[in-house]
């Protein structure tokens, strides 16, 4: 996934095909925007937090000060970055701007349709083994 417009891309050296974003092995961020180290829907969420800053802060130090910010609080085991204060307050702010909370909510909302549904696909897949449907 590209750091810088959120779209995602072939592989982890490659650039990005919508933005000149470099390889993320340029920008530090390694293989953790990645789906060998980070499950899709989560990825799809960083995507959409990116796509919305972009659209509220043209800079791309301020979207990925706000994607830092959003996992660190969202998924604090994920998080390695540390911010000062004034930093964490300029991507709190950008957060805020776009809504971040709706997104989050969101995506654990279809993960739990996911999950639901899953339950049901397998509960049928049982009931015909046994030939009870």
């Amino acid at each position: 996934m590209c750091t810088e417009c959120g779209s995602f891309r072939a592989g982890l050296f490659c650039p990005c095909p919508k933005c000149p974003g470099p390889p993320l092995k340029e920008a530090g961020t390694g293989f953790y925007f990645t789906d060998l180290n980070t499950p899709m829907d989560r990825l799809w969420e960083f995507s959409s937090v990116i796509k919305a800053v972009a659209s509220a802060a043209g800079e791309s130090s301020d979207r990925r000060l706000a994607l830092s910010r959003y996992i660190q609080r969202y998924y604090p085991e994920s998080a390695g970055m540390e911010m000062d204060a004034s930093a964490s307050e300029r991507a709190d702010r950008l957060l805020e701007a776009v809504n971040a909370d709706r997104i989050h909510r969101r995506r654990v909302l279809w993960r739990r349709v996911e999950n639901c549904l899953a339950v049901i696909a397998i509960t049928y897949c049982a009931l015909r083994m046994l030939h009870l449907v």
